[in-house]
C-alpha cells in the first residue's frame, strides 16, 4: 500500500465511494504493492 493511500481512501469516502476489495487493477506495476481499488455506485 502506497503511504499516501489511506489519506485517499478517506477523501473519496467522503464522497460515497468504497474499497471494493474484490476488484484488481488490471494496470497494476508487479513491482509495487497492489493498489486498492474504490467504486461509486451510480443512481438515477
Amino acid at each position: 500500500m502506497r503511504s499516501d493511500q489511506p489519506k485517499l481512501i478517506d477523501f473519496y469516502a467522503a464522497f460515497e465511494f468504497e474499497l471494493a476489495e474484490e476488484l484488481e487493477y488490471s494496470h497494476a506495476n508487479p513491482m509495487e504493492p497492489a493498489p486498492l481499488v474504490m467504486r461509486r455506485l451510480l443512481r438515477h
